[in-house]
């Protein structure tokens, strides 16, 4: 059930993105299911690198370069 979550999560954020593809907090949360529970390298480095160009917040910056990390660990 939770791969069924995860897939109906990701379908979500690829509808609020296709209307605002630069919504920060849309962005943070689809790049955190990426990067931490599906481990889509490909995409969640896409997301990131998407992210770190709009974001401006010290602490976001922070966030992104940790999932940046977790993934070359990978």
């Amino acid at each position: 059930a939770a791969s069924g979550q995860h897939s109906d999560a990701k379908s979500v954020y690829q509808k609020i993105l296709k209307v605002d593809e630069q919504n920060q907090t849309t962005l943070y949360n689809y790049a955190v299911l990426l990067v931490e529970r599906l481990k889509d390298k490909k995409e969640g480095t896409k997301v990131l690198n998407r992210l770190k160009f709009l974001t401006e917040d010290p602490a976001i910056q922070k966030r992104l370069e940790k999932m940046e990390q977790s993934l070359a660990s990978t």
